[in-house]
């Protein structure tokens, strides 16, 4: 153990030293033309069962290691900085995001086989698989999965985790063992993609008897089992032999030996790993355009992709307070930012976003109508702060994570230009949703906020007054009511209208101002085949059905 702890120690240090070449500054406008092709390309697409685009032509192959970069932090996926997909498909979900194509937001069965709703949205009845078991390690031995176990982790995480408050309100029975009735006070439309969250799997209660938690043994239902761990360095996992899912060949799937999850300090380590071919995926925000532009120039036998993330760039403040509590003053601001600049400064890895991110399809606003409605307009920017009275007397404080200071370093040099003065705090630590909400520090915030794919995460919460994932702790009746009204809104058309109501009345008002997201950039290895793409999923379980052939592209 300790010598490969020193050996992924010394490649990652050496992966910074080999060169990575040069890379040329994209084109202005470069993102969102992929953006556009893709969206465009969706309905030619397949997702149906055994008919997806992604489907390898010939017979699957057995056998070898797939390697990608990831984090992992930590082994239990309910904790704090815990995601499922740092440990290698172990773990399942009730159901999980399609995600076959960009924009794609159905929601497909994975241990429910089904589900029925009441017409009135207050029950929710799951058929659960009858053919599954847990990995044959112990304390499990290979015991069935049944009801108890959904109810049991129901339990677990409405009161342990930080998923405790998608459970809020509802009750659970389990009349026999292979289904669940849920009854909820209120309806809840974006329930499905609240357990298809990646954090939301299913918890064997041994573990947590045995063990006390989840941190140092991971087993579950999936198709691989945990083999070994080393936090902030890599995870190793090893085929499950009893896996109930069978593959092409009648033999349980998957068809991959190993899989390994292997962590490099930093994107420049990345990127030298994808160039010496010591890793075969990664997809995720360490590959950047211009890096994934150098790697197609070293004609690497790669397949290249490219997603939005699942959030929003936005200047954040507290419209409670002088001179952010004027409306002209905030949409002032919005007019001051040319989303344009802050594209092609990030080497056109970016895309333009409205109050819903693309990721969320017919939902969100379409592109073309997002950059029509944030058009820069510096001299409208103007004329309203001068209606407003607007009148500084120093610098504004304006911070960010790490990970946007150069975002912030273009936008506030646009707002300086319309006559708003700030002084720019970078840190402490990466993220920015600490900051943003850290209104004792700032009078301006840069960022993220986090990331959601489901409606209510932008629509509700993030604006409802009182709501925990209100940052800016805006406030407004007439928005609360049209946000409770979407929250209960099973039929899927009027949500929609409702939602467009909603992302009207918030350009109206712009209680923040919404800006750009970024796009991830996948690689994968061509010699891996059959993997199913996760667009704009983090759960990764594509791994399941991917095999080894060395023919390659």
């Amino acid at each position: 153990m300790r010598s490969r702890v020193v050996v992924l120690s010394l490649l990652t240090a050496s992966l910074l030293l080999l060169a990575c070449g040069p890379a040329r500054r994209a084109a202005e406008g470069e993102g969102e033309a992929q953006l556009k092709a893709q969206t465009e390309r969706k309905e030619t697409l397949q997702c149906d069962p055994g008919k997806e685009h992604w489907r390898a032509q010939g017979p699957p192959k057995r056998g070898g290691v797939v390697k990608q970069r990831n984090d992992n932090p930590v082994l239990d996926p309910t904790a704090p900085g815990g995601r499922a997909y740092y440990h290698n498909l172990i773990y399942e979900y009730l159901v999980k995001p399609r995600a076959c194509h960009f924009g794609d937001t159905q929601m497909i069965p994975d241990l429910a086989t089904s589900w029925e709703i009441s017409p009135d949205g207050l029950r929710w009845t799951l058929k659960i698989r009858d053919n599954v078991k847990y990995q044959n390690k112990p304390p499990l031995n290979g015991r069935p999965f049944t009801s108890a176990d959904v109810a049991w982790t129901i339990d677990y995480l409405s009161k342990e985790s930080d998923l405790r408050s998608y459970w809020a309100g509802i009750t659970h029975e389990e009349p026999d063992t292979h289904t669940v009735v849920l009854r909820f006070k209120e309806p809840d439309p974006d329930f499905l993609f609240k357990i298809g969250d990646e954090r939301h799997v299913m918890l064997p209660k041994e573990v947590k008897e045995q063990f006390g938690d989840f941190k140092t043994m991971a087993i579950g239902t999936g198709p691989f089992m945990l083999k070994e761990f080393r936090a902030n360095q890599y995870t190793f996992s090893e085929r499950n032999p009893d896996y109930y899912l069978m593959g092409a060949d009648g033999k349980p799937l998957p068809y991959l030996d190993e899989f390994h999850v292997i962590m490099f300090a930093d994107p420049t380590a990345t990127v030298a790993a994808l160039r010496a071919s010591l890793i075969e995926h990664e997809h995720g925000a360490q590959v950047r355009k211009m890096d994934q532009d150098a790697l197609k120039q070293a004609n690497l036998k790669y397949r290249y992709y490219a997603d939005p993330a699942a959030t929003v760039h936005g200047l954040w403040l507290n419209p409670k307070i002088a001179p952010w509590n004027d409306v002209r003053v905030r949409r002032a601001m919005s007019l001051a930012i040319d989303r344009d600049d802050l594209i092609a400064a990030d080497g056109g890895g970016a895309v333009h976003q409205g109050f819903v991110p693309q990721v969320l399809g017919d939902v969100a606003w379409p592109l073309e109508k997002v950059k029509e409605k944030f058009k820069a307009d510096p001299e409208q920017a103007k004329r309203l702060l001068r209606e407003a009275g607007f009148a500084q007397t120093g610098e504004f404080s304006f911070v960010t994570g790490s990970t946007y200071g150069q975002q912030i370093e273009v936008v506030a040099k646009q707002l300086e230009n319309v006559g708003v003065k700030t002084r720019i705090q970078v840190g402490p630590g990466t993220a920015s949703g600490p900051l943003i909400r850290d209104f004792a520090s700032r009078d301006l915030a840069w960022g993220p906020p986090g990331g959601g794919r489901f409606p209510d995460y932008w629509v509700g919460d993030l604006v409802r007054t009182g709501a925990g994932r209100n940052v800016s702790q805006y406030s407004d009746p007439k928005l609360d009511a049209l946000v409770d009204a979407q929250k209960q809104e099973m039929d899927p058309a009027k949500r929609k209208a409702i939602i467009d109501q909603i992302q009207d009345y918030l350009y109206e008002q712009m209680p923040y101002v919404p800006t750009v997201s970024r796009l991830y950039y996948g690689v994968l290895a061509c010699h891996v085949k059959n993997m199913y793409p996760n667009h704009n999923s983090t759960n990764y379980w594509g791994f399941q059905h991917a095999w080894i052939d060395e023919a390659g592209c």
